[in-house]
C-alpha cells in the first residue's frame, strides 16, 4: 500500500455553453470517454465525475545488469527464457535454481517512469483552463473546486498461465518490487520514477502477460463549496425572538463567560421552540456566528448573516478507482 500519486498527458477538445454553469468536455489520451465538468463566470471548475477506471502509460528500460547485455529488451528476454529453461531442468537442485533466480530477479536494474492520475497535475489544470476560455469564460482566476486527494495506492499483479514469471513464482517478491518503484513519486509534479530488478516480470509486462493494476483510494475535495447550517430567515426569526425577551435574563450577570452561556441558552431555547434542527457537530459553529465574543450577547449587525446564512465547507467525498498499466520499452 503506497501513499503516492502522479499523472497522465491530456488535452481538452471543446465546450458547450448553457445557462448558469457552462458544461465542458475534457478529453485525454488514452481514454475514450471525456470527463464532464462545468465552469462558472468566476472560473470555478467542477468535475462532474472522475473516471473509476483508466490507463497509465509507463516507460521502462534496462539501465544495468550483471549477467545480461544491455541490448534491445526483446533480445534480453530471449536470454531470460533460456535461463528459465535451465531453471526448470534444475528442479531437483534448489541451490542451482536459487543462483539463476538471483540472476533474473536481483542482479538487474530496470527503470520505470510513469504519470499517474491525470487529474492531480498542472497539465490537467492548464487544459481545463483552456477549455473554459474556449467556452467563452474569461476569468481572472481559474480553480478546480473538487480536486482529488489521493491517500493510498495498492498494487496487484495478475499473471497469465504462460507468463515467464510463473516459472520462478514468488509473486509476493514481484509485488514488493513494484511497490517500491511506485513509492518514489514526486508529489509536486506527479511524476513517478523508480526501479525494479525482476527481468522475468519486465518481459511479461512488455508482452502483456503481466496485468499490473493500481487501486486508488482518495477523496474529492469540496473547496469553495458549502452546506447551509442555518438560513437567513431562520437567523432573523431567532434574533427577533431573543431581542424581544426581557433583559432580566442578564440581570446581575457581570462576567463575559456567564453572558455567553445565557445567550447560548436563549438561542438553544428558541431553536427548539421553532423546530429548527441542528446537528450536534454544528452547534458551536452557529453559536460562534451569533454571539458577539466581546459582549457575550447576540451580535448587533446580523445583515450579512441574514443575507448569506451560516454555512460550513462540504465534507470530502470518497473516491475509488482502478488503473491499468500499459508498458513501453524506450
Amino acid at each position: 500500500m503506497i501513499k503516492r500519486f502522479g499523472l497522465l498527458a491530456l488535452s481538452i477538445s471543446y465546450a458547450i455553453a448553457s445557462y448558469g454553469n457552462t458544461p465542458i468536455e475534457i478529453n485525454y489520451a488514452p481514454e475514450d470517454q471525456p470527463i464532464l465538468a462545468t465552469v462558472d463566470a468566476q472560473g470555478n471548475i467542477v468535475i462532474n465525475q472522475y473516471p473509476k477506471s483508466f490507463s497509465i502509460n509507463s516507460n521502462l528500460y534496462i539501465s544495468s545488469s550483471q549477467n545480461y547485455p544491455l541490448d534491445k529488451l526483446v533480445n534480453t528476454c530471449k536470454s531470460v527464457d533460456e535461463d528459465l529453461a535451465i531453471y526448470k531442468s534444475y528442479e531437483n537442485a534448489p541451490f542451482l535454481q536459487s543462483h539463476i533466480k538471483e540472476r533474473i530477479r536481483e542482479s538487474n536494474t530496470i527503470q520505470l517512469s510513469s504519470y499517474i492520475l491525470p487529474w492531480l497535475t498542472g497539465e490537467f489544470f492548464i487544459a481545463a483552463k483552456q477549455a473554459a476560455q474556449d467556452a467563452g469564460i474569461n476569468a481572472n482566476k481559474y480553480t478546480i473546486i473538487n480536486g482529488l486527494s489521493v491517500q493510498e495506492l495498492t498494487i496487484s499483479i495478475i499473471l497469465t498461465d504462460d507468463a515467464v514469471s510463473n516459472t520462478i513464482g514468488d509473486k509476493v517478491q514481484l509485488t514488493h518490487q513494484l511497490q517500491s518503484a511506485l513509492a518514489n513519486t514526486d508529489l509536486a509534479t506527479g511524476q513517478q520514477t523508480g526501479q525494479i530488478n525482476a527481468l522475468d516480470l519486465t518481459c511479461d509486462m512488455l508482452t502483456g502477460k503481466a496485468n499490473i493494476t493500481l487501486q486508488v483510494n482518495g477523496s474529492k475535495q469540496q473547496n469553495h463549496s458549502f452546506d447551509t447550517i442555518l438560513y437567513g430567515d431562520q437567523i432573523q426569526t431567532l434574533a427577533k425572538a431573543i431581542n424581544t425577551l426581557p433583559k432580566t435574563f442578564y440581570k446581575n450577570i457581570a462576567t463575559l463567560p456567564e453572558k455567553t452561556k445565557i445567550t447560548a441558552y436563549l438561542i438553544g431555547q428558541e431553536t427548539y421552540k421553532r423546530n429548527i434542527s441542528l446537528a450536534p457537530i454544528d452547534v458551536n459553529t452557529v453559536l460562534s456566528h451569533l454571539i458577539d465574543k466581546n459582549t457575550g450577547m447576540l451580535v448587533n449587525d446580523l445583515d450579512l448573516l441574514i443575507n448569506n446564512g451560516i454555512t460550513k465547507p462540504k465534507p470530502q467525498q470518497d473516491y475509488q478507482g482502478i488503473a491499468t498499466f500499459k508498458f513501453k520499452n524506450i
